[in-house]
């Protein structure tokens, strides 16, 4: 029996109780998984359930180090957002057609959004990371920011996630204003100043 003859039913139960074999568990699978979560339960609940789950999995077949917080939360916050897109419920397959790109593993959607170094780093493995890609600040206006550099030329339009990560990460890219200097001055300058 291959993945694609397993029921939805039959994977999910597999999955959880890690007795589907490793070597049957890819990519495409782990989103077909987070998919079924994200069917079942809210994103948060969908989040936590298949973290866990996946850690037991990776662990029970002996592979504890693979899991990847990282990872995992941003395909969970994707494949969610995409899946509201939809305007509908979709099957797993319907899923899949307007989909693809997520299927991709090599070269893959994270790109986009994170540097290669940084989903190698050991705390992007441990705890989730902001991304850290195709977000420039305005050097004149350090609140304000553009969308950058997105390979697919120029008449592509960032969808929704893809604007939600970069607003995000520009959130915490951002210099304060008190280090960029435009902020409330020191205690020791207002000493400075007084009589």
């Amino acid at each position: 029996m291959t993945d694609q003859e397993l029921t939805d039913i039959e994977l999910m139960e597999q999955f959880e109780r890690a007795t589907l074999p490793a070597e049957r568990f890819h990519h495409a699978e782990h989103v077909r998984v987070a998919f079924l979560y994200l069917n079942q339960y809210p994103v948060l609940e969908a989040l936590h359930s298949f973290s866990r789950a996946l850690q037991r999995f990776a662990a029970t077949h002996g592979k504890s180090k693979l899991y990847h917080e990282t990872i995992t939360w941003a395909y969970i916050f994707l494949i969610q957002e995409r899946m509201a897109r939809a305007g509908r419920t979709q099957s797993w397959e319907e899923f899949v057609k307007d989909n693809a790109d997520l299927l991709s593993w090599k070269d893959g959607v994270l790109t986009r959004f994170y540097r290669e170094e940084t989903l190698r780093s050991d705390l992007a493995r441990e705890i989730f990371v902001f991304p850290d890609k195709y977000v420039e600040r305005i050097p004149k206006n350090p609140i304000a920011f553009s969308i950058q550099s997105f390979p697919y030329g120029a008449s592509h339009r960032p969808d929704s996630a893809e604007r939600k990560i970069a607003s995000i990460t520009a959130m915490f890219l951002t210099p304060s204003p008190i280090e960029t200097g435009t902020g409330p001055p020191s205690r020791t300058a207002l000493e400075k100043t007084s009589p």
